[in-house]
């Protein structure tokens, strides 16, 4: 958990509020991450993330720095029917260039290729018969 061992017990907290203001797109570069898969590609493609909340029912999957939260404050908060408990606050990435490559393929990929698309035929017309 993160320095702040208090848990969240107010749904008028800074830290939920942060993330209400994301949904509604108030918070300019701002990325919501709902669940616990989401947060952890998050981490593993180093992300920083502002804020982890992390209800108590999950409090065994939280990442290290996340927030406790008391159990039904992130219902409702994002898009999903049922909250999976855990939500997060990230900055967006750098949008990648229209011109930057593509990453080169991987090994299966590259040992089992596409294959071949047919090429495409020009519908016949009655002006062109």
């Amino acid at each position: 958990m993160s320095d702040s061992d208090e848990v969240i017990a107010s749904a008028q907290n800074a830290a939920l509020k942060r993330v209400r203001a994301a949904l509604r797109g108030k918070e300019p570069g701002a990325v919501v991450l709902e669940g616990r898969r989401l947060v952890e590609d998050a981490l593993a493609a180093g992300l920083e993330l502002e804020v982890v909340l992390v209800e108590e029912r999950v409090a065994a999957q939280a990442p290290a720095g996340a927030r406790l939260v008391k159990d039904g404050l992130l219902e409702g908060l994002g898009g999903v029917k049922t909250s999976p408990g855990i939500v997060a606050l990230a900055s967006a990435p750098p949008a990648r260039s229209r011109t930057a490559r593509a990453a080169p393929p991987t090994a299966a990929e590259a040992s089992h290729p596409a294959p071949p698309r047919a090429p495409r035929r020009r519908p016949r017309t009655a002006a062109g018969a």
